[in-house]
């Protein structure tokens, strides 16, 4: 599998590109999990929010699928992704990811947004404006299903996020009153 230009910059810069291809390899061979580029997608989107994004930023990605756009926030204080494959959604019967990093600021949690946000809000507490949260749509994909989820994230990332389907831009701290259509 090849990975998009500015990806495969970053991991030549990295000296990871074994890694990488027997990580890219490794989900390109599963038959237990709807692919249909969920590991390759949104790669434009990511790049104009890590562009977006200060540096500054704990940058929490929820619904990372298999996590690889950690790579473009290398450069972040730190990344971290939030996916769980839901059997009958986009994976079938016992399907066991395997997450791998390839960079020093990021990890990939196995969990349901809504069971790892209070420890996360605890940690947050204060400090929120050094959050940058992301949903590129597996939150909204299923509202009625991920209501918790979605509650959960707007409380946590009033000003700081961007949400695929809902937004066409990144919002970094604009009023702290949510406009109608933006999420």
């Amino acid at each position: 599998m090849e990975l998009p230009e500015k990806y495969q910059i970053i991991v030549n810069e990295l000296g990871k590109e074994k890694e990488v291809k027997e990580y890219t390899d490794w989900i390109a061979s599963q038959k237990d999990v709807e692919l249909n580029g969920g590991y390759l997608c949104y790669w434009d989107t990511n790049e104009e929010i890590a562009r977006t994004i200060p540096k500054d930023k704990i940058v929490i990605d929820v619904g990372c699928s298999f996590g690889l756009q950690h790579l473009l926030f290398k450069d972040h204080k730190m990344y971290i992704g939030i996916q769980r494959f839901r059997e009958g959604t986009n994976c079938r019967n016992n399907f066991k990811p395997r997450y791998r990093t390839f960079t020093d600021n990021a990890i990939i949690l196995e969990a349901e947004f809504k069971d790892f946000a209070p420890m996360l809000w605890q940690f947050m507490s204060g400090r929120e404006d050094e959050f940058f949260g992301i949903s590129n749509s597996s939150l909204w994909n299923d509202e009625k299903r991920n209501e918790d989820d979605i509650r959960w994230f707007k409380q946590m990332f009033p000003k700081n996020y961007w949400v695929t389907k809902i937004t066409t831009k990144v919002n970094y701290d604009p009023p702290t009153t949510f406009i109608e259509g933006t999420m």
